[in-house]
């Protein structure tokens, strides 16, 4: 008898430790909730207010924020967040967003690392707060697999005083149904916006890179193998503007026009013995 019961503690404990461990959906029910916004992480839930580390999220069509404002906190700590898989039901009639916000003093840095990706059927946002004076810190997204988006996504820095960086880096397949758009700061030399895309896939209906007073924009092409290239890429308003690296190991195809409307500042090809850019 006293062996049974030791075997049925254990058993219970294992379970226990299974059923803590397993991520949840969170699901958004209203615009402009944030992730993990209550500072308290609840396994015990569904909230997104109180999401932790790793769950999945579920926008529903609404306007979600993961944004380091030093009260959220998915027990990752105050100034990073680790989102599981991201998906968007699309039935709730909101704002239909996705926005990835440095919104404090602190640099901020956001994973994605589900096998499945982010996809989203609004609009991607990774910047450095607007409405937010003066010094804006870095914001460092990453998104481990694929990111699909059905509305424009947006890569944005608004220091004006500093060298503080917003950058995304996708390392799946990149598939916006919109347009893409980098914006460099107007007032602060080096405060830059990047998108590294290492996906195979590359698709968007136009992507800009729009260089400011200060802040310089660059498109990184890095797949260690080849990559297709769908949608055209051009340069801010006046040309000159934005740096494409294709910086993969492997061939890169481009299917549209670089430059047409406006040129790039700059277009660098990293040197491979059997590695070609192309155009069709």
């Amino acid at each position: 008898m006293k062996k049974f019961f030791v075997i049925l503690m254990a058993t219970c404990m294992i379970f226990s430790n299974i059923s803590t461990a397993l991520a949840l959906d969170r699901l958004a029910t209203a615009d402009d909730q944030i992730w993990g916004g209550t500072g308290v992480p609840n396994p015990a839930n569904t909230n997104v207010t109180e999401a932790v580390a790793d769950d999945g999220l579920d926008i529903d069509g609404y306007r979600v924020y993961i944004s380091n404002d030093q009260t959220a906190n998915d027990g990752s700590g105050l100034d990073e967040f680790n989102v599981g898989k991201v998906t968007d039901s699309n039935t709730g009639g909101g704002a239909d967003a996705l926005v990835v916000r440095n919104g404090s003093g602190n640099d901020l840095v956001v994973n994605f690392t589900h096998a499945d990706g982010v996809s989203v059927a609004g609009a991607f946002t990774v910047d450095n707060n607007l409405l937010v004076a003066g010094n804006r810190f870095n914001n460092t997204t990453t998104v481990t697999n694929a990111l699909t988006v059905g509305g424009n996504l947006t890569v944005a820095n608004y220091n004006t005083t500093a060298d503080k960086n917003v950058s995304l880096t996708v390392g799946g397949d990149l598939q916006i149904t919109g347009t893409v758009y980098l914006l460099g700061a107007a007032g602060a030399t080096g405060a830059d916006a990047t998108l590294i895309a290492n996906g195979a896939d590359l698709d968007w209906t136009g992507l800009t890179l729009d260089d400011d007073a200060g802040g310089l924009t660059t498109l990184t092409l890095g797949r260690a193998g080849d990559q297709d290239v769908t949608g055209t890429i051009d340069g801010g308003a006046g040309g000159n503007e934005g740096t494409l690296n294709v910086n993969g190991t492997g061939d890169t195809l481009f299917h549209s026009n670089i430059g047409n409307t406006n040129s790039l500042l700059a277009v660098n090809v990293a040197a491979a013995d059997t590695k070609t850019a192309e155009f069709d």
